[in-house]
């Protein structure tokens, strides 16, 4: 008599479920769930990111023998003030339209509507408010050799362009995540402006004119690429009642976003006082390795901004956003941790010897990065779901104000490491300010705070671990460290962060899923 075998139990049997229901073919049903959902997006946007800044990072040696030094400077400056024109003249609709647009989906014609009244603004105003600018500005400029007005013209032409012309479709493009259609036109945006300022700059020799112009035009093309992709509908008309409603929304951002802007490029502009130009190298170094932390971070919130926006509008939504929220937080962990212990080992691989003091500074940057990961959680949730954003400015500009307090205190004791340790403190006053300024009866976004306290013991563990165990130079200290990343998740299981059956369930789906996607292919 043979033993009763014993019933399997409610993983095995999801995973027999998953994995016959693709063999049938009836898995072509199965929806993708809002985690999944949520990731698979922030993995395409920060994918886009990483596209248009590598093309950047990977042409600075042209450009660099190309233009001269003063050249450069002067370019530097010009595009540094087109990045914040494009934060004024978007007039904070990129947010404002995504919490509108889900507003609506229950009323299509108010929907399309509305996207046209906020398409058909953005078209008008950005080319008029950056006319504006030119005229204000052309007195106190007329003598200037470093910002002439004839190039903060095109500057800010080429910037009410870009607003133009990806604002309203990029978002509109990831609330109804269309994926490739981003993809597309993120592609159009970099690739047109690489090659038109390759032909004009190194092959036309333009200098900065000609990088402005080939902007200008490579911002053109990007427009008609989004008419394509999202034709404009004037017969829907324009609604001054919803426009007013998004402004609401939207304007009291700016100071906010102007705030992240300072805070973000501060630190070697005011070391560029302190200490000498060798340091600021080093130190921009160390910044440029960490980066790839923060552009991550930014697709990721993307990715996850429409778990969000649903919760404003649907019970389940709000019910399931909880768990969207702590798969969030692990992955902010996660890549924050990653970029800590990697990071100082890409230093010593990828630069020589004179820069090996930018090692010790990656791991504080890359921290700071992870605290703007966290961040975005409680600035979605009031943004999007609660709907409330004014006075939020406020903590952004304390947050810049800490930041550069602390650049001033710290670099004449510490040296790099305080300009280093001053990135994190300003992120981390803008993560408390925005954590406190969310809470409220508006606000129906709740947190697992015990699971997020043991995730976050669980990474600590691991970082600590693996410096206590290696070094920050060999492929030997890298291959110790990936170990102790991959110990992470068996962690995460014991310390009851992650369900083990759900987990599992999770694989199995993942890979019946797969093999579909594979069969159609």
């Amino acid at each position: 008599m043979t033993a009763e075998s014993p019933a399997p139990g409610e993983a095995e049997l999801r995973r027999r479920a998953v994995i016959e229901s693709a063999a049938s073919g009836a898995g072509a049903d199965l929806a993708p769930t809002a985690v999944g959902s949520a990731v698979r997006n922030s993995a395409v946007y920060a994918g886009a990111a990483v596209f248009q800044r590598g093309i950047i990072f990977l042409l600075l040696p042209v450009y660099t023998r190309v233009l001269a030094p003063a050249e450069y400077g002067r370019l530097s400056v010009l595009l540094a003030i087109a990045a914040a024109a494009v934060i004024l003249l978007s007039c904070g609709m990129d947010t404002a339209f995504f919490r509108t647009y889900f507003a609506l989906q229950s009323d299509p014609e108010r929907q399309r509507r509305f996207v046209t009244t906020a398409w058909t603004f953005l078209l008008v105003v950005p080319p008029a408010l950056a006319g504006l600018l030119v005229l204000i500005a052309y007195p106190f400029l007329v003598d200037s050799a470093v910002v002439p007005p004839a190039q903060l013209a095109l500057a800010l032409a080429g910037a009410a362009l870009l607003v133009s012309g990806t604002v309203v479709p990029l978002a509109q493009l990831r609330a109804e995540e269309r994926l490739r259609d981003y993809l597309v036109l993120a592609a159009v945006t970099a690739g047109t402006t690489a090659a038109f300022t390759l032909i004009a700059v190194v092959g036309l020799d333009g200098g900065v004119v000609g990088w402005l112009v080939a902007v200008l035009v490579a911002n053109a093309v990007s427009l008609a690429a989004a008419v394509r992709l999202i034709p404009f509908r004037r017969r829907a008309g324009v609604d001054r009642r919803m426009l007013a409603g998004a402004l609401a929304l939207g304007l009291p951002l700016i100071p906010h976003m102007l705030s992240h802007w300072g805070l973000g490029i501060s630190n070697r502009v005011v070391l560029a006082g302190m200490v000498s130009t060798s340091k600021v190298g080093i130190y921009a170094l160390a910044a440029n390795i960490a980066l790839p932390v923060a552009i991550v971070m930014q697709g990721m919130a993307q990715g996850f901004m429409p778990s969000f926006a649903r919760a404003a509008t649907s019970n389940a939504a709000l019910e399931g956003l909880r768990r969207v929220i702590g798969v969030q937080f692990l992955l902010v962990l996660a890549i924050t941790t990653s970029g800590a212990l990697l990071g100082p080992i890409a230093v010593h691989h990828l630069a020589s010897p004179e820069y090996a003091a930018a090692a010790e500074l990656v791991p504080w940057l890359a921290l700071g990065y992870g605290l703007l990961g966290l961040y975005f959680i409680p600035m979605n949730a009031v943004a999007l779901t609660a709907g409330r954003t004014r006075r939020v400015w406020i903590i952004t500009v304390g947050a810049a104000a800490t930041n550069l307090v602390c650049l001033l205190t710290l670099v004449p004791v510490l040296g790099l490491l305080g300009a280093a340790l001053a990135a994190p403190a300003g992120y981390l006053v803008l993560l408390v300010g925005v954590a406190l300024f969310s809470r409220g009866a508006d606000n129906p976004v709740r947190y697992d705070a015990g699971r997020m306290r043991r995730g976050l013991l669980v990474f600590a563990a691991v970082y600590g671990l693996a410096v206590a165990t290696s070094g920050d130079s060999t492929l030997v200290d890298a291959g110790i460290r990936l170990a102790w990343l991959g110990c992470a998740v068996p962690l995460l299981v014991w310390a009851q962060v992650v369900d083990r059956d759900q987990l599992t369930s999770k694989v199995w789906e993942s890979r019946a899923r797969g093999q579909l996607w594979w069969r159609r292919t």
